[in-house]
This record gives C-alpha cells, structure tokens and sequence, in this order.
C-alpha cells in the first residue's frame, strides 16, 4: 500500500491481520465520522481491526472478534 504525505488522518481495516482497505483524510470531523460507520467484525473470519491514526500520531483502535471461533 501506498502512503501519502504526512498530516492527514488515516483509517485502516485489517481483516485477520492483513490490510484490506485504507482512506485518507484532510479532514478529522469526516475521518471521525467513517471511524465510528465500523461497528462490527464485518467478513473476517476471525478478527477485524479499524484504526484512526491522527497526524500527531495518535492512534485510536476497534478490535472486533467473530463469536464462537473453532479450530
């Protein structure tokens, strides 16, 4: 993945460990809002992770587990 020069706000989505999606963003109220659209573990099999970096890199984090997980 690409990165974009320093100072905006980042989301990423992880779906089991890898990065499935990212946005930047110049502004923090819309990064903020599209931070809190992730409210569950979406198609992950196991895990999803949503990150909001900030760009004094704050790092703000939602870790969401699927139910009844067996091996």
């Amino acid at each position: 993945m690409s990165y974009p020069d320093e100072g905006l706000y980042t989301i990423r989505e992880y779906l089991d460990g890898e990065i499935t999606w990212q946005k930047f963003y110049e502004n923090a109220i819309e990064a903020a809002n599209d931070y809190s659209k992730f409210v569950d573990h979406g198609t992950a099999s196991f895990e999803r992770t949503i990150t909001l970096e900030h760009p004094n890199g704050a790092l703000l984090t939602k870790r969401f587990t699927t139910i009844g997980i067996s091996k």
